[in-house]
């Protein structure tokens, strides 16, 4: 009995310690911590009345005694609201306050609010507020309860931003600025990389219509490929095509610094100014000519420079800064403020970056801020490109050129006006893909070059476009561009084989070795494996292969030796044959058949594609009179077969070239003429004595003859009969022997 007793006496106890517990469960200190919330319908027309279904969970152990609702914003105004039993409600007009009732852990009560939307009015989604409190008197320390609360007034918003305007900017060897443009208010997101891949992301959550993402740490005289992507509030997401864009080669010159405290300038007056060794405050430069508009011709350029101390020189630069010049007047030299003006002297058209620095007898350099002079005299004019991969032109034929999916090309053309900007547009013949290759300008050239990649096979024409820094617009068609689809591997039923290793072998003609294809340096894999549909993609050199396939299940197939004379696309597909074999573990052990196959690499593709002919017109309708190499009417060529070669100084392999149309030029009795587009006599000059060459060059430094002949690639051939009808067009190298061959029929 006694021992009972103590039981008893220490469950009382127990219980006694409890009372605060339980007691804690209706008390008012605000213990709500967790709880959700959602409300029905998300979507009202604009001037309806609607009766909004509430639903709140609580998700604490605290009971929920106390709810405010508030409307999303004043497009909103509240009505009443219908309770559960023993609820009772306040309002005004923002919100409506529910007390009285209870709401236990992970129950859920209803409410249903009246409201009417405004009328006359489409209103994005906003969020109403849904605020719980254990305390039923005051709803002391509310917390807000989180879940799907958004009401838009009209039409919900399904349609994806239009994205346009996309251009590359700002290119620098390690950085680029994309911009872009959106029909709607919407985020902005990059994705970049070395390949369509990407890998790298930049971001930025403001909802604009003018985007502008900055890319960073890029590695110099790379390929890039990107996309852009916007996604407006309501989450609908679109994106670019994959694009691309070139950064610049790193720059080996340096600006030049001050390492003495003897200042370096030789050409102005020396002044006897003595130098101030505690002086460490730089000269205040500023350039205070106007050069927001476009000239002609540079103006007179005038700035103020003053120190502390005394201005020992004035400088400016026309390069940010590479190299500097001597200012042509400055006045009050060795004194504390100086006067200068300058005049730079026989600037083509473009965009040149203007600054100046002064230096004090301490050695101090301030430099001003930078100013953009435009030089204008004519709009940007293109010149003919040339297509090439890895160390290698890819020869046209015919104004066409050869891709294959998912292999990088690179284009490069001069232009000359004072671009700023140009852009290779590549569009389908069918209109259903528009590619945007962006070029980059080579330092101290007129040359741009830039990456040309394609995902889907098809015939493309390539629009070039440039825009110079006065705003004028040149558009101009180049070749057009046959993009092959993807060879494949398959087995007999003709499914692809996912995960197909292909290797290529090249025959080394010096070792009479057959290893395997060094692809690196025109930017392939080798060997690859093919996709989920069986896909694989070579773009070969002149020269002799063949194809090793291998994939577990099947046997191994080892293709016929096949040879190229040029560069060329493979598109061929190989069937696999089932293989028997056994599993043990990891491996597979294939039974070996003893039927040997080689296939023949089946690439009729060249073949198949149509060249681009131009209509057959007569020479005598072109004139060359008025060029710098003197007065040259094609009428003069009649008589004689002709060949008329047009070339450039900067385009690969033209030293070769030229040799094949110098020896040609040796037999009376064909004409060959060569026309130098978009480069002055003087400037081909020293090209011309270098080489030695006896061929008669033709001028054209302002692309007169581009429109006119159509020339669109580098080299270029007009193959012209005796009485002056072209009988054929080449647009690739051609050598002595197959220019002779051509013009013998004629």
């Amino acid at each position: 009995m006694p021992k009972l007793r103590k039981l008893f006496i220490s469950f009382l106890a127990i219980l006694v310690s409890l009372v605060p517990l339980f007691s804690n469960l209706n008390n008012v200190n605000a213990q709500i911590v967790n709880c959700s919330a959602s409300v029905t319908p998300n979507q009202v027309n604009p001037g309806s009345t609607q009766d909004f279904t509430m639903s709140v969970m609580n998700g604490s152990a605290a009971r929920i005694h106390w709810i405010k609702f508030t409307r999303p914003s004043t497009n909103f105004t509240l009505g009443g609201i219908t309770l559960p039993p023993v609820w009772t409600s306040t309002s005004d007009a923002d919100s409506i306050t529910v007390s009285g009732g209870s709401i236990n852990l992970g129950v859920s009560r209803t409410f249903t609010l009246t409201g009417v939307a405004a009328a006359n009015l489409n209103a994005p989604s906003a969020n109403w507020i849904v605020e719980a409190s254990d305390d039923a008197a005051s709803g002391s320390n509310p917390f807000s309860c989180s879940g799907p609360l958004g009401t838009q007034i009209g039409t919900p918003d399904t349609t994806a931003p239009v994205i346009s305007n996309v251009v590359v900017s700002n290119i620098t060897s390690s950085s680029a600025i994309v911009t872009w443009d959106t029909d709607e208010a919407a985020d902005s997101t990059v994705n970049y990389g070395t390949t369509s891949g990407y890998g790298s992301t930049q971001a930025d959550a403001s909802f604009v219509t003018s985007h502008s993402v900055n890319l960073t740490g890029l590695s110099a005289n790379t390929a890039y490929h990107y996309e852009v992507v916007s996604k407006d509030p309501s989450n609908n997401s679109t994106s670019s095509s994959d694009n691309t864009f070139l950064t610049q080669a790193a720059s080996s010159s340096t600006p030049p610094t001050i390492t003495t405290t003897t200042p370096s300038t030789t050409s102005l007056p020396i002044p006897t100014v003595n130098p101030n060794p505690g002086d460490k405050e730089a000269p205040v430069v500023q350039i205070t000519t106007d050069l927001s508009k476009p000239f002609k011709e540079a103006p007179s350029i005038s700035g103020t420079a003053t120190d502390n101390f005394a201005v020992y020189s004035v400088e400016y630069s026309l390069d940010d800064g590479v190299n500097w010049l001597p200012v042509d007047s400055v006045t009050g030299l060795a004194s504390k403020s100086v006067s200068f003006a300058f005049k730079p002297a026989g600037l083509p058209d473009g965009n040149y970056s203007i600054i100046a620095r002064a230096i004090d007898p301490s050695a101090n350099v301030g430099v001003s801020s930078e100013k953009v002079l435009i030089i204008d005299v004519l709009p940007p004019l293109i010149g003919p490109s040339v297509v090439s991969f890895g160390p290698l032109v890819s020869q046209a034929e015919k104004g066409v050129t050869f891709a294959v999916i998912g292999i990088d090309e690179k284009i490069t053309l001069k232009a000359l006006g004072g671009p700023i900007s140009v852009n290779i547009e590549a569009s389908s013949e069918d209109k259903s893909e528009t590619k945007v290759f962006t070029l980059t300008k080579a330092k101290d050239s007129e040359l741009w070059s830039g990456v040309l990649a394609f995902s889907k096979a098809g015939t493309y024409t390539l629009l070039a476009k440039a825009v110079d820094g006065a705003a004028n617009k040149t558009e101009r068609v180049l070749n057009k561009v046959v993009v092959a689809p993807s060879s494949k591997i398959t087995d007999a039923d003709g499914k692809g084989v996912k995960g197909a290793k292909v290797t290529a072998y090249y025959f080394d003609n010096e070792s009479n070795t057959w290893s395997v294809w060094d692809s690196s340096a025109y930017s392939q894999k080798n060997p690859q494996t093919t996709n989920q549909n069986g896909e694989y993609n070579f773009f070969f050199p002149a020269g002799k292969y063949y194809l090793k396939v291998e994939a577990v299940g099947y046997h191994d197939l080892t293709t016929s030796i096949f040879e190229q004379s040029e560069n060329q696309v493979i598109e061929s597909t190989l069937k696999m044959e089932k293989a028997l074999g056994i599993t043990l573990g990891d491996y597979y052990l294939k039974i070996p058949t003893f039927v040997i196959r080689h296939p023949k690499i089946v690439n009729d593709f060249h073949n198949e594609v149509e060249n681009q002919i131009a209509e057959k017109k007569n020479l005598t309708d072109y004139d060359l009179t008025g060029v710098s190499a003197g007065s040259v009417k094609t009428v003069d060529f009649n008589g004689k077969p002709t060949v008329l070669a047009f070339l450039s100084s900067w385009a690969p392999g033209i030293e070769d070239q030229i040799r094949e149309l110098d020896e040609l030029g040796k037999n009376s009795d064909f004409n060959v003429e060569a026309v130098v587009l978009l480069e002055s006599k003087e400037k081909f000059a020293a090209f011309e004595k270098i080489g030695g060459y006896n061929l008669a060059f033709i001028a054209d430094p302002l692309g007169a003859e581009l429109k006119d002949f159509n020339v669109v690639s580098l080299p270029s051939f007009l193959i012209v009969g005796r009485d002056g009808t072209i009988t054929n067009e080449q647009t690739k190298f051609l050598s002595k022997e197959d220019l002779q061959a051509q013009l013998s029929k004629l």
